[in-house]
């Protein structure tokens, strides 16, 4: 198990900042997703959620 774990991180190791750069992308895709819908949203949102 460990050692399956170990290949699969050096395997993934030169694709790692592939993998980062992804998760940035898609965090930030994400962040103006959400920022988008939380404008359209926003009085409604407000409105039922006091806190």
């Amino acid at each position: 198990m460990l050692s399956s774990l170990r290949i699969n991180g050096w395997n993934n190791s030169r694709r790692s900042w592939v993998a980062s750069l992804l998760n940035a992308l898609a965090t930030c895709n994400f962040s103006i997703l959400t920022r988008q819908i939380r404008n359209k949203t926003g009085k409604f949102w407000a409105s039922s959620n006091p806190s």
